[in-house]
């Protein structure tokens, strides 16, 4: 096992953990901070990839992997996985499989009703077990997060820039204020957020907010 530290103590303090496993041809990673007792979960930070590359091939073989509930780790059932080729369900274990032409990168998207998945790509293999595809999916139930972006007069600023980083899943969205000044972020991954605001003739804000399952978070912002 291989430990590297890809973030200082004031990012949290987080260790790229690598487990190497020869005879099953997998190279697992995650990423912990054992000073917050935390794991990032999104796909740059938890993956799995082939010990050995075995070459190009386009040989029949399978797009598989796991997907799992990215507030705390366990297997998620009954996700929809799907690419141009196919598609499938996870079983009680998370897993999926899909027939596909080996050894290729493939975009995909995965859904279940009432959350929202950070898919995007996953490697077709030609033996899921002795080569297995480095395909891992999170998935996360979603809230919103909606306000006003407001001037020191109280005055609703139009065409104003708000960012939302953060969540579960690790993810960014940008949208803009309206002619009233309100903004909304849409459906989200359910954590923690940082939301950035800039305006033209502005100092610009920063403000945390969290995002819970079903719930509309109300956050004002006013810039200075």
């Amino acid at each position: 096992m291989h430990l590297i530290q890809s973030d200082a103590l004031g990012g949290g303090g987080y260790l790229r953990i690598m487990k190497i496993s020869p005879s099953l041809n997998r190279v697992s990673v995650t990423t912990y901070s054992p000073y917050l007792d935390s794991f990032k979960t999104d796909d740059h930070n938890q993956f799995t990839v082939p010990y050995h590359n075995p070459g190009v091939s386009t040989a029949p073989g399978t797009l598989s992997g796991v997907a799992k509930n990215a507030i705390d780790c366990t297997p998620a059932a009954g996700v929809t996985v799907v690419y141009s080729g196919g598609s499938a369900v996870t079983d009680a274990n998370g897993s999926f499989s899909i027939p596909a032409a080996a050894r290729k990168s493939q975009a995909i998207t995965a859904g279940k009703a009432g959350w929202l998945s950070d898919a995007k790509y996953g490697t077709s293999t030609l033996n899921a077990v002795a080569e297995p595809s480095p395909t891992k999916i999170f998935i996360s139930t979603a809230g919103q997060i909606k306000g006003h972006v407001l001037n020191g007069f109280g005055t609703p600023v139009v065409g104003a820039s708000v960012t939302v980083t953060g969540g579960k899943l690790r993810s960014a969205k940008t949208v803009v204020s309206d002619a009233s000044g309100a903004y909304s972020s849409g459906w989200i991954a359910i954590g923690g957020y940082t939301v950035s605001v800039t305006a033209p003739a502005t100092a610009g804000a920063s403000v945390p907010a969290t995002v819970n399952t079903g719930l509309i978070t109300l956050l004002d912002i006013t810039l200075k």
